[in-house]
C-alpha cells in the first residue's frame, strides 16, 4: 500500500531520545529543572511555537485546566499536558497509562472558554482568553473564531480514559471544535518525521470530468481544477517525498493550517474551498494526459507551494466520518498550477514568490541571497568540509536525495570520529556570532529574528568588526557595537568557526538541570540534610530539597552558568582579543588551527571527544572554560544578593551591567590569580600570559 511505512517505535529505546530533548528544552526555554513545565514548553515546540507574542504558560493555581495557550488573531488553542516524573521515564520498558483526569481536566479547560457565566475563578490570563473568545462568538461579519483543544500525554490512555476522549471529541465536533490527543508514539512520528526512505521516481494522477472545463493547457504548463482527495492519496502514497526535498521549509504548525483544517471540514466551504484557497503550485520531470481515463500523469513531481495545505487535506480527511469522507472526495476542489521544469533556480525563485498564504520564514526568504550562498560555498571548500545549512531542513533534505545534487555527498561531511556529520544551520551561527561581537545580553533575551531585522542581519552576513572594534572590545569592558566599527565584508569562514569553536566548547561543558538535580541532593544526603529510606530513596519532601539546593553553592552556580552560556560566548572573544589581539581572519585561523580545536572541530565537537593526548602547555579554548568557571564562582559570591532577588535569572542577565561586571572580574582575576598553582594556569603568570603563544 504505502511507500513510506515506518517501522513501529519502541518506547524504551526513544526514552534517551525524549530525555535529551527535555534538556534541550529546558536549556533553551525555562528557569527550572521540572520536568513537567520543561513538557509543556516541549509540546508548545513540537507542535505550535513557543514564541512570546504567540504562547503563554498558565499551569498553576486558577489556570481553567489550561497549562498554555496559543493566541493568534481569532484562532485559538488549549493544551493540557501530562508528563511523569524522571524516575517514572528512565529504566521504564512500557509508557505509562493515564486514567480519565487527564480528559477531563483537558475538558475543563475547554468549558472555561464556552462559559458564559463567568462563573470560574481564574487567572488574569486565562480570564482574558475566555473573554476575548466569547468576543469573537459574538463579532458580527466575521470568520467564525477556530478553536482547537488538545491534549498531550507521554505516555497512552487507559481504554475507560480513551474512550471518554472519543465521547467528548465527536460532542465538541458537533460545536465545530477539535480535540487532539497526542500520546509518546505521536510525539515519537514528529521528530522522525522526515526519516523516511527516498522514492525513485514519484507518479501520481490529477483527475478531472471535462478537460475543455477544468483545464486551461500552455506549452509547458497548465492549470487545472483538481480534486482534493488526488493528494490524499498522493501523501498516503510518497508523503514528504512529493515536496522538493531541495528547496522546500520545513513544516511547521500554524494557526493559518488550522483554518484551512476547518474550512475543509464544514460542508459550506467544502464547495468553495477552490476559492478560499491559495491553491498548490506543482513542478515535474514531464506530464502526459490520459484522456482515456481522463487523468493527467505527473512524473517525478514536487510540491513547491502548498504543502500546508496538502497537510491540511490530510488531517481534515483522516478526521471525518466515512460519510463525510465520501461527501468530501466529491465536492472538495483545489486549484493546481503544473509547471515542466526540473531548474532549480527557478524553482527557488517560485518557492520564495509563490509561498504568500503561510509566510515564510525570513530565514527561508534570505537563503537565496549572494552571501547565503558565498558562506555555504566557502564552508564546503575548508579541509574537512562543513555542510552550512542555510535554509530550514536542508541537511535532511540533500542526504535523502543526495543522488541528485552534483556537488553533494554525506560521506564528505562525516568525521571519522564516532561517524558525526559536519552541519551548522544559519540560524544558530547568526546568534552566536551576534553574541561573539558584543550583543550577547540581547541573545540571552531572545525573541530576535536574526534575518526579519535588516539591521541585525547585515551586522551579522554582511559586516565584519574591523580594527577599531577590536581595539574597544578588548579594552573598554562598556563597549557598545558601533556602525563605523564594521566593514562592508562578510566574516570569513574562519572567523565563524572560531565563534562556533567557542560555542561548543561551552555547550560540552554544561551540566544537565537533571544531573546537576541530582549530583547536589548527593551532597545534601552525603551531609544528611537529605533524608533516604533503606533503597536510598529520597524521602524527604520536596520543599526541604528545594530549600537545600537554593543554598548549594555549586548547584546554584552550575544554574548561573547554563543561563549564561550566550555571555560566555562573548567573554571568550573579550579573553581571545585580550591576549591574542585583533580576532580578524589571520588570527581567527591561527586559533582554530590550534590542534586542541582542530581534532575538536574535525569530529564536530563531540561530546566524546577529549584531546587527553595534547600537551596542556598548548591548550587555549579548555583553560579558557575553566578560567572562566572561576571567575563566575567570584561573581555569584560577588552579586549573590542581587541574584536572588532577581524574579528570573533570565531576566537579571538581560541587563548589559552583568556583562560589563563580568569582564571587570575577568580583568581582576587576571592579576590576583598570579601566584596561583591550577592545572589551567602556570604559577607565577597571570592567566592571560599563561595561555600559549600562536
Amino acid at each position: 500500500m504505502d511507500n513510506c511505512l515506518r517501522q513501529e517505535p519502541v518506547y524504551k529505546d526513544f526514552i534517551p531520545e525524549f530525555l535529551e530533548q527535555i534538556e534541550t528544552t529546558i536549556n533553551d526555554h525555562c528557569d527550572t529543572d521540572d520536568i513537567h513545565v520543561a513538557f509543556a514548553y516541549f509540546i508548545a515546540n513540537l507542535f505550535e511555537t513557543s514564541r512570546d507574542d504567540k504562547f503563554v504558560y498558565t499551569d498553576g493555581s486558577k489556570d481553567g485546566g489550561i497549562d498554555f495557550f496559543i493566541q493568534d488573531g481569532n484562532t485559538y488553542s488549549i493544551y493540557q499536558c501530562k508528563c511523569p516524573d524522571y524516575d517514572q521515564i528512565e529504566g521504564a520498558t512500557k509508557p505509562r497509562t493515564f486514567d480519565k483526569d487527564a480528559v477531563q481536566e483537558t475538558i475543563t479547560g475547554v468549558n472555561t472558554l464556552l462559559d458564559q457565566t463567568a462563573s470560574y475563578d481564574l487567572r488574569r490570563q486565562i480570564a482574558r482568553l475566555r473573554t476575548d473568545y466569547q468576543r469573537d462568538l459574538r463579532a458580527p461579519n466575521t470568520d467564525s473564531p477556530v478553536l482547537t483543544v488538545n491534549l498531550a500525554v507521554f505516555g497512552d490512555l487507559s481504554p475507560a480514559a480513551y474512550n471518554l476522549f472519543v465521547a467528548e471529541r465527536n460532542r465538541l465536533k458537533e460545536q465545530d471544535i477539535d480535540f487532539n490527543l497526542y500520546t509518546w508514539k505521536d510525539i515519537y512520528v514528529v521528530l522522525h518525521e522526515f526519516d523516511i526512505p527516498e522514492t525513485q521516481e514519484i507518479k501520481i494522477e490529477l483527475r478531472y470530468n471535462d478537460i475543455n472545463k477544468e483545464v486551461l493547457r500552455h506549452d509547458s504548463y497548465f492549470y487545472m481544477l483538481s480534486y482534493a482527495m488526488d493528494f490524499y492519496e498522493a501523501w498516503r502514497k510518497y508523503e514528504w517525498n512529493l515536496f522538493d526535498l531541495n528547496v522546500r521549509l520545513q513544516l511547521y504548525r500554524s494557526q493559518i493550517n488550522k483554518r484551512i483544517i476547518a474550512s475543509l471540514k464544514r460542508s459550506k466551504s467544502q464547495k468553495i474551498f477552490h476559492h478560499l484557497n491559495n491553491g498548490i503550485t506543482i513542478t515535474c520531470k514531464s506530464y502526459s494526459f490520459d484522456n482515456a481515463n481522463k487523468q493527467i500523469r505527473l512524473v517525478d513531481p514536487q510540491i513547491i507551494n502548498g504543502c500546508q495545505t496538502v497537510c491540511a487535506i490530510r488531517d481534515a480527511y483522516e478526521d471525518m466520518t466515512p460519510e463525510e469522507q465520501e461527501t468530501f472526495e466529491e465536492r472538495t476542489r483545489i486549484q493546481v498550477k503544473v509547471i515542466q521544469t526540473t531548474d532549480p533556480e527557478f524553482i527557488s525563485q517560485m518557492v520564495i514568490t509563490t509561498n504568500d498564504q503561510n509566510p515564510m520564514a525570513p530565514r527561508n526568504l534570505k537563503s537565496n541571497s549572494v552571501e547565503q550562498k558565498k558562506i555555504q560555498t566557502d564552508f564546503r571548500l575548508l579541509a574537512e568540509k562543513w555542510f552550512y545549512e542555510r535554509k530550514e531542513g536542508e541537511w535532511k533534505s540533500f542526504v535523502s536525495s543526495g543522488s541528485k545534487i552534483k556537488w553533494f555527498k554525506k560521506s564528505d561531511y562525516t568525521s571519522s570520529f564516532q561517524k558525526r556529520c559536519r552541519v551548522i544551520n544559519n540560524a544558530l551561527l547568526a546568534k552566536i556570532w551576534y553574541a561573539w561581537t558584543g550583543s550577547s545580553n540581547k541573545v540571552v533575551q531572545g525573541g530576535i529574528d536574526y534575518f526579519d531585522n535588516d539591521e541585525i542581519y547585515n551586522s551579522i552576513f554582511k559586516s565584519a568588526p574591523n580594527s577599531s572594534f577590536w581595539d574597544e572590545f578588548k579594552t573598554n569592558v562598556y563597549f557598545v557595537p558601533k556602525d563605523l566599527q564594521f566593514s562592508p565584508d562578510t566574516p570569513t569562514i574562519h572567523q565563524y568557526l572560531l565563534s562556533l569553536a567557542a560555542y561548543q566548547v561551552i555547550a560540552n561543558h554544561r551540566v544537565s538541570s537533571r544531573q546537576n538535580r541530582e549530583e547536589a541532593l548527593k551532597r545534601g544526603i552525603q551531609q544528611e540534610k537529605i533524608k533516604v529510606d533503606n533503597n536510598g530513596r529520597i524521602i524527604s519532601i520536596k520543599e526541604t530539597q528545594d530549600n537545600y539546593l537554593a543554598n548549594d553553592d555549586d548547584y546554584r552556580l552550575n544554574i548561573m552558568i547554563n543561563n549564561m552560556s550566550d555571555i560566555l560566548v562573548e567573554l571568550y572573544s573579550f579573553i581571545l582579543c585580550k591576549r591574542y589581539g585583533d580576532l580578524d581572519s589571520v588570527t581567527s585561523k591561527k586559533l582554530v588551527d590550534v590542534e586542541e580545536i582542530r581534532l575538536f572541530r574535525e569530529s564536530n565537537f563531540s561530546t566524546d571527544f577529549l584531546p587527553n593526548e595534547i600537551q596542556d602547555g598548548t591548550k587555549i579554548f579548555c583553560p579558557i572554560y575553566a578560567f572562566l568557571k572561576y571567575c563566575m564562582k567570584q561573581y555569584s559570591f560577588t552579586y549573590k544578593a542581587e541574584m536572588a532577588a532577581a524574579a528570573r535569572l533570565k531576566s537579571y542577565l538581560f541587563n548589559r551591567k552583568v556583562i560589563q561586571q563580568m569582564k571587570e572580574i575577568v580583568i581582576d582575576s587576571d592579576r590576583a590569580i598570579v601566584e596561583y598553582d591550577r592545572p589551567w594556569k602556570k604559577v607565577g603568570k597571570t592567566f592571560l600570559n599563561s595561555l600559549p603563544d600562536l
